[in-house]
């Protein structure tokens, strides 16, 4: 069987810490259980520990540790990341206004 391999963007990192909605902050909690056991093998990006670094200090921190905690495979922007999220956006699949979407589901398809 292949093994499932996932990119976790920076949002899914921060809502380990949304105590305003427990279902969903369990279901998240759960997911990263599953990668830590390698369940499912986690991926993550520089553009990802890009976004954690302007976070409030606090919270950087917070999400930093659970980053390390599961221990993701490091994925680094390319020029080929950076066109096709060009591309999406171009296309329409992405709005411009969601640029940064767009480069991290590139950076997941190129990788």
């Amino acid at each position: 069987m292949q093994e499932l391999r996932v990119y976790i963007e920076t949002s899914v990192w921060s809502h380990v810490f949304h105590d305003e909605t427990p279902d969903f902050q369990r279901a998240t909690v759960e997911f990263l259980k599953q990668a830590k056991e390698r369940v499912v093998v986690p991926y993550v990006s520089t553009l990802v520990l890009d976004e954690v670094a302007r976070a409030d200090p606090r919270r950087r921190e917070q999400i930093l540790k659970e980053i390390a905690g599961v221990r993701p495979i490091l994925l680094r922007r390319s020029q080929q990341a950076d066109d096709l999220a060009g591309r999406y956006v171009q296309a329409g699949v992405l709005p411009p206004s969601d640029e940064l979407d767009a480069l991290h589901v590139a950076i997941a398809t190129v990788c």
